[in-house]
């Protein structure tokens, strides 16, 4: 075989791999399981930055067991990734693959798609609720691409919720009250999507500032930030998140007017985001046990890249300990240099 055919082998096994379940599904699983803990408000947190170290590891170990399963070395997935620019990465992906694996370099990005999702989930939530009170509910459309086998899961899954809603008897205590429930959920669709779009203008600047400062930079094993780029890209990520008008001041009584009526609309407001997020939870619960099964159902190689996809979904895989040699992050390196030539040079 020669180099061209050996390097065009190599990535279209390459490209297989990032649209199968094996990659897919514990990436996913993750991202989703542990977005909960992210909130826009919380700038940042211990429990965040093990997130990010544990993310980038499963990244690590799910390129590692592909180029051991298919017996590729860092050297040949580099050629192939560099070499083979007639061969295109399928657009219904391509975007949030990029995403993914920039988020494994950056922890600005990773932050940022981690909010991003945690209310994207809510949101898809929220639409099962309108449904579920005879409304119907706003077209959301998610920022991320997501490909044939994502979709038709989660259409399987909200089916799947209806069906159960229409079975389930009303729970006066668990579920908000019938009366103005229309007006409530469009307050709360406004809010969300107000912190989404500004999430998702957030990311877009996370990724712009992090793609520049890297072409700007030599090349290294490891995508590195000084502190001091890190507060550059922090800071003119938050000039992008919309700023609320400053209020009118207001007199002593009307503050003691709106306490009054705030008690229990704060009240009301708290059960329905509880009520929200365990709906959400109930989602990311269904969507994962979904992936599982898809991933029980393969037979085919890659067998040690399944078997580790299978331990991740199960919780038995340890992601804390570091998996970064320098071998892989040459391969995570050389994949994103290709991602982001496609994505952001043909933007």
């Amino acid at each position: 075989m020669s180099e061209s055919e050996d390097s065009c082998w190599v990535f279209d096994s390459l490209i297989g791999f990032l649209q199968g379940p094996i990659w897919s599904s514990p990436l996913l699983t993750f991202i989703e399981e542990r977005s909960l803990i992210f909130e826009s408000e919380t700038e940042d947190s211990q429990e965040y930055r093990e997130a990010y170290q544990e993310y980038k590891n499963l990244v690590d170990l799910l390129l590692g067991c592909y180029m051991e399963d298919m017996e590729i070395t860092p050297e040949q997935f580099e050629h192939a990734c560099a070499v083979n620019k007639n061969t295109k990465l399928p657009m219904q992906f391509q975007k949030s693959l990029f995403e993914q694996i920039w988020a494994a370099n950056e922890y600005e990005v990773f932050k940022r798609m981690m909010i991003q999702k945690n209310l994207e989930l809510q949101l898809q939530a929220l639409s099962m609720i309108e449904q579920k009170f005879g409304l119907t509910p706003a077209l959301f459309k998610s920022s991320s691409d997501s490909i044939d086998g994502e979709l038709k899961m989660e259409e399987i899954i909200q089916k799947q919720i209806q069906e159960e809603d229409e079975e389930e008897e009303k729970n006066e205590d668990d579920e908000p009250k019938r009366d103005e429930t229309e007006k409530n959920l469009e307050k709360d669709r406004e809010r969300l999507s107000n912190k989404y779009e500004n999430e998702k203008a957030a990311l877009a600047e996370a990724l712009r500032v992090s793609v520049s400062t890297t072409s700007s930079r030599s090349s290294s094993p490891e995508l590195k930030y000084s502190d001091e780029s890190i507060i550059q890209s922090s800071s003119s990520i938050n000039n992008k998140i919309k700023k609320p008008a400053p209020l009118a001041p207001i007199t002593y009584e009307k503050i003691e007017e709106i306490k009054k009526t705030n008690i229990g609309d704060q009240e009301d407001i708290k059960k329905r985001e509880n009520y929200l997020k365990a709906r959400r939870d109930k989602l990311v619960a269904l969507k994962k046990q979904a992936r599982s099964q898809r991933l029980d159902n393969i037979n085919e190689r890659p067998c040690s890249a399944k078997n580790m996809a299978k331990a991740t979904m199960m919780g038995k895989q340890d992601l804390e300990k570091s998996q970064n040699s320098s071998s892989i992050l040459q391969v995570r390196k050389a994949l994103a240099a290709r991602l982001k030539a496609e994505v952001v040079g043909s933007s």
